[in-house]
């Protein structure tokens, strides 16, 4: 199932003004990108100030209100706009058509003249590891009255679904389905995000979450199943041990014994080897309860924030983070798997 991605982040300083424009056109060098791959990278809809700081203030100085009025301290300059795809629609989209496809839906929402940039990224991690390009977006929240305000877009959580559900409708033509949903009500891909992020701390599949289940019922259901799995390993362990003092007590031909002893010293060092794996992958008793209780508090302020568009960014980011993790481990363990390969025909 692929996702379109919309992310938005408010800007209320000059100095982030400043810090997207060296982002967004290389005027610095973020350590994640590779530089000989910077010279793919599209400015679609170029900046027709100097910087963002200057289009800023241009975009003020055309607006009658401020003629007898200050822009407000601490106000929302601009909207930092993120687009991007999930990694399996990589390679199955068109590309050019999904930039311009984005282009024309932030002069539908929120105008043309607010328009200020669009920039997409090649030489970062997310297109070199994964083949996903993604996009920066700049836009100028003025309202219908020529006022610079925030709120008459994203003021509340139902603007902001309004936004990503107009998003989504133009990504339809991408085969691309919406992203995650910030809403107590519709918890369809919050499910996944949990899913991608349990899975993440705990190393494997944990149980699925049951449709009425509490935060604290069901990470009382993933320690269960840890102490469960853990317990098994530890109760034939303790059974092989017994078993071998016995053996040693029984009488038996010595050549029987010492097979048998050898046989179950072997499935005990076995099973010790799980279980040194099992605490090197969850940890502790109490480091996985302070995991546990980290994902709650996650989870508490993604349904409690009245930020909606925070909340979202938030649970995109870490399945994005997520994501990537997952693919670098993969690649990982496959380049280890060619040494390997290679070792044993060197050997041969």
């Amino acid at each position: 199932m692929a996702y379109a991605i919309m992310m938005l982040k408010k800007v209320k300083t000059k100095a982030q003004l400043r810090q997207m424009y060296a982002h967004q056109y290389r005027t610095d060098s973020p350590d994640n990108a590779d530089p000989s791959l910077k010279e793919k990278n599209d400015i679609a809809y170029p900046v027709k100030s100097s910087d963002f700081l200057h289009a800023f203030n241009e975009r003020i100085n055309s607006l009658p209100y401020y003629d007898t009025h200050d822009f407000r301290k601490n106000g929302v300059m601009a909207y930092d706009i993120v687009f991007e795809y999930s990694a399996d629609a990589a390679g199955k989209i068109d590309i050019e058509k999904w930039k311009q496809d984005n282009i024309t839906w932030l002069k539908q929402e929120f105008g043309e003249e607010n328009v200020v940039s669009c920039v997409y990224h090649y030489d970062e991690a997310s297109y070199t590891e994964q083949g996903v390009v993604h996009g920066h977006a700049v836009v100028i929240p003025v309202d219908d009255k020529g006022k610079v305000n925030a709120s008459y877009y994203t003021g509340n959580k139902d603007k902001f679904a309004a936004l990503q559900d107009s998003y989504a409708d133009i990504m339809k033509a991408h085969n691309l389905e919406r992203g995650l949903r910030h809403s107590a009500a519709i918890h369809t891909d919050i499910k996944r995000f949990y899913a991608q992020l349990t899975n993440a701390i705990y190393g494997v599949p944990m149980p699925e979450r049951g449709e009425h289940e509490s935060d604290m019922e069901y990470i009382e259901k993933i320690k269960d199943a840890w102490r469960t799995e853990r317990a098994a390993h530890l109760k034939e362990l303790k059974d092989m041990e017994r078993k071998m003092v016995e053996l040693k007590a029984d009488y038996q031909p010595d050549y029987v014994k010492d097979a048998t002893i050898r046989e179950l010293q072997r499935k005990v060092k076995k099973y010790e080897e799980k279980d040194e794996e099992m605490v090197r992958e969850f940890g502790s008793t109490s480091d996985m309860y302070a995991q546990a209780h980290a994902m709650r508090l996650l989870n508490q302020w993604i349904e409690t924030t009245p930020d909606a568009e925070e909340a979202n960014n938030l649970a995109q980011a870490v399945v994005n983070a997520i994501d990537i993790e997952e693919t670098k481990e993969k690649k990982r363990k496959s380049q280890e798997i060619e040494k390997n390969e290679e070792k044993i025909e060197e050997n041969r």
